[in-house]
């Protein structure tokens, strides 16, 4: 379940919905692009996943980038956030950039980290108008001798001013925005923390979403909404680009393979009788981290092992658009050279049409980017003894090379495995 399943795995819990009805949320398709993890470093791709480019150069093992998020205003501001292993006292750094990858800044909350209170949240989230950056700090909680870290979800200004929080939150994790604004938060936290409605509770899942305004240190934070599914977990939220719809993971922890991706109206405190039903937009299976297009249409998500696949919103077959990639971001921001980068995975976006390359020959790397650029995925991989083809390259392929087929369409191939001893 991404970056933060080790904390929830063994901690479920999870939900009821929220009141009223989805309307309709239509819009034509707009050029954007989906900026991910590779490598350690950020990337971008169209929406098809062809045109992948790397953005920054500088990560590393050491410093690696771990998580981007986009804002999906004119800004296309990007957060992120890093591992600073090279720190007197290991921690997770974040802060802001241009989609292009110049103007990286940490936020300047950062230069104040203590031991109590480490900025060590799985994900950050920026708001639409790219001016406020939302993420789980840790607290030192102390009760007679014991003290213990807890996360709150919080939100600050992109320059470290204005610092809110809801002060009830004491696990949170995966927190974004509740509005395109940024002036409340949504989150997941766990139940037995919360005063959360009595559908909310069950003793095998644990974890609901709340939205909720925040308040600076000393205020009172903003009337609480509640979102769940009985008896499921309901984790990693996102808000669609109007603000009138949420994108959640459903799962069931007590069994694998279970997660789907689903869509809640906003709406106020729900209960078990006016639950609106959620709309499922992938098949069971893995996936985490769904992250909306610009205009709503369509959901990037993470899937299985390190790939990335698209969807459209209201409901369809998912389609793989990058593998090895992680965290994915979509923004209005478009590829230089690109002519439209709009749509989903399913063959829209700046390619057109996938022109399958010859490949034979080449390493699985190089496959893969040759048909990155050239609109087409990389398939299935088989392996077969050569005594022509050098191990690890490719010895055929499927389609032939110059086929002409729909955008995003996979190729398989054939790796030598060397010589038959």
């Amino acid at each position: 379940m991404g970056v933060s399943a080790n904390l929830r795995r063994g901690l479920p819990l999870l939900a009821v919905t929220a009141l009223g009805a989805l309307g309709a949320f239509a819009s034509s398709a707009q050029a954007s692009s989906i900026f991910f993890i590779r490598s350690n470093n950020i990337w971008v791709a169209n929406p098809n996943g062809s045109g992948a480019k790397q953005v920054t150069t500088d990560g590393d093992s050491t410093l690696p980038y771990v998580w981007v998020s986009a804002a999906k205003g004119p800004s296309s501001k990007l957060a992120y956030l890093r591992n600073n292993s090279t720190s007197s006292t290991p921690r997770q750094e974040f802060g802001t950039m241009n989609p292009d990858g110049s103007g990286s800044a940490l936020n300047p909350s950062n230069a104040s980290i203590q031991p109590a209170g480490t900025y060590n949240g799985p994900m950050v989230s920026i708001n639409n108008t790219g001016d406020r950056i939302a993420w789980p700090k840790s607290y030192l909680y102390c009760f007679m001798a014991t003290c213990n870290s807890y996360y709150a979800a919080y939100s600050i200004g992109v320059d470290g001013s204005n610092e809110q929080h809801v002060q009830n939150s004491s696990a949170a994790i995966n927190v974004t925005f509740g509005d395109p604004t940024g002036q409340t938060l949504l989150f997941e936290d766990l139940v037995d923390w919360n005063s959360l409605p009595a559908s909310c509770t069950s003793t095998t899942h644990r974890y609901a979403l709340i939205r909720q305004a925040p308040a600076p240190d000393g205020g009172t934070a903003g009337t609480p909404s509640y979102y769940c599914v009985p008896n499921l977990d309901l984790v990693d939220p996102a808000l669609r680009p109007d603000g009138q719809a949420i994108a959640a993971v459903e799962n069931d922890n007590a069994a694998a393979g279970t997660d789907r991706i689903v869509t809640i109206p906003i709406g106020g405190v729900a209960t078990a009788s006016s639950a609106s039903p959620v709309t499922t937009v992938s098949s069971p299976g893995t996936a985490s981290n769904p992250d909306y297009s610009p205009d709503g249409s369509q959901l990037a998500f993470a899937a299985a092992g390190t790939t990335i696949d698209t969807v459209p919103a209201s409901g369809g077959t998912p389609t793989q658009i990058l593998t090895d990639a992680t965290s994915p971001a979509w923004s209005p921001y478009t590829l230089p050279g690109s002519s439209s980068g709009s749509g989903g995975g399913s063959g829209s976006g700046a390619s057109k049409r996938c022109t399958v390359p010859k490949l034979k020959g080449d390493t699985v790397k190089q496959a893969r980017s040759a048909l990155q650029k050239h609109g087409c995925k990389l398939g299935s991989e088989r392996k077969a003894f050569s005594r022509k083809v050098k191990r690890g390259h490719v010895i055929s392929q499927s389609p032939a090379a110059g086929a002409k087929k729909a955008a995003g369409s996979a190729v398989k191939i054939t790796v030598s495995k060397g010589r038959k001893k």
